[in-house]
């Protein structure tokens, strides 16, 4: 299944990688229109507006993801139907239902790690809170390294495992049709292949950093180690001062590989989502038929019902 899976995301990276100025242009009008939201919800409540900034921002992340499911299917020869332009609005949909997620597991761990390492009784933590605000309990707050750690741990978990539970879910979006064949059924499959999903997502994103120094150990074995250094300084540089339009072609080549590294990463986790979907969740069966009309049992057919079909069949073309 592994292999299967490192084989499929390969098919995807390519056509992802073609499609990434198509990404780039409708991402930042999406993006423009996020920002222009934003700043009209900022005068009437900040934190309202951080809040729907941050559903709609995960929203527009989730759209890559369902077309690069879309292009795991045309790389398995799977039928689907619609366009790729009817995957946006299901896509910012089960994005804003991530987003949700996400706000929930990072809320509950602030929420977690400020009353385990206050120092004074909750009402009191409460009042100051009410009070001032966060900078108001500052001074009241101990926090140790290792309770921030396990809940920074956990948040890992919990946030891979909303994305592996909703990953059959956007198949059955990109497909246009769930696993038994008929149209889809909004979170129709949520939690197919949960544990295997989970793993994958979690070294999904373990591995970037992994990747990322694999690629900068190629470049020092191909004696680039010197122009890498120089690059990496410029690119310091650059993001400091601005002025993009300086980038030589080695900060371009390494620009190019860490984002080709970050995009494979998903491309991953598109293709686990294309397999449990076409191997009904458990990584072994095969692809689910489409649902198709019974033909009724002869002898349950009335006789002139009969009479017509073998005449039917008896006709020569």
């Amino acid at each position: 299944m592994l292999k299967s899976i490192v084989a499929l995301s390969f098919a995807i990276l390519l056509p992802r990688i073609l499609l990434i100025p198509v990404f780039v242009i409708m991402l930042g009008l999406a993006m423009l229109a996020l920002v222009l939201i934003t700043l009209g919800l900022a005068v009437i409540s900040p934190f309202i507006a951080v809040i729907v900034a941050v559903i709609l921002g995960l929203s527009l992340a989730m759209i890559p993801i369902i077309i690069g499911i879309r292009l795991g299917f045309t790389a398995r020869g799977h039928d689907v139907t619609g366009t790729y332009g009817g995957l946006i609005l299901p896509g910012a949909i089960y994005g804003a239902v991530e987003a949700i997620g996400y706000l929930v597991v990072t809320l509950s761990a602030a929420s977690i790690l400020m009353l385990i390492s206050s120092t004074v009784p909750l009402a009191d933590l409460m009042a100051l809170l009410r009070a001032g605000g966060l900078e108001a309990i500052e001074g009241v707050l101990q926090t140790g390294t290792l309770p921030a750690g396990i809940l920074a741990v956990i948040s890992f978990l919990a946030v891979s495992a909303l994305r592996a539970a909703i990953l059959v879910p956007l198949a059955g979006a990109a497909s246009g049709r769930d696993a038994n064949g008929s149209p889809h059924t909004p979170l129709a499959g949520f939690g197919t292949g949960f544990v295997p999903l989970t793993l994958l997502v979690c070294a999904s994103y373990l591995l970037f950093p992994l990747l990322i120094m694999g690629f900068f150990a190629l470049l020092s074995l191909l004696g680039m180690s010197d122009a890498v250094q120089e690059a990496m300084a410029t690119l310091r540089r650059l993001e400091e001062e601005g002025g993009w339009s300086a980038i030589g072609w080695r900060e371009g080549l390494i620009l190019a590989g860490v984002w080709t590294c970050w995009i494979w990463i998903f491309c991953l986790q598109c293709a686990g989502a294309v397999l449990f979907f076409l191997r009904g969740g458990d990584g072994t069966g095969t692809a689910p038929r489409a649902v198709r009309a019974e033909v009724p049992p002869a002898f349950h057919m009335a006789p002139q019902d009969l009479r017509a079909l073998r005449k039917s069949r008896s006709q020569p073309g």
